[in-house]
């Protein structure tokens, strides 16, 4: 779905790809430092891969994480220009 100027394709596996408004290799690097390895597979798309052991508070967490990291990113672009 669309929020916050992220984009979330529905999943069809473990793989879930996220589009950013933001640059992906950043924000990948921002939420690693909460604990959360996330890669960019482009400029605007984040790549984030789950395990069985993977829970759905886990998954919470990381949602939160992404979403509070982008939004902190959207607002340090625009108090750039």
């Amino acid at each position: 779905g669309d929020g916050a100027g992220m984009r979330v394709h529905t999943p069809e596996t473990n793989i879930v790809n996220i589009d950013t408004a933001v640059p992906a290799p950043g924000l990948a690097g921002v939420v690693l430092d909460e604990g959360l390895r996330i890669s960019a597979s482009g400029p605007m798309r984040l790549r984030a891969v789950t395990h069985l052991d993977v829970s759905r508070d886990d998954l919470t967490r990381a949602a939160h994480v992404i979403a509070k990291a982008h939004a902190h990113a959207q607002r340090s672009s625009k108090e750039a220009k």
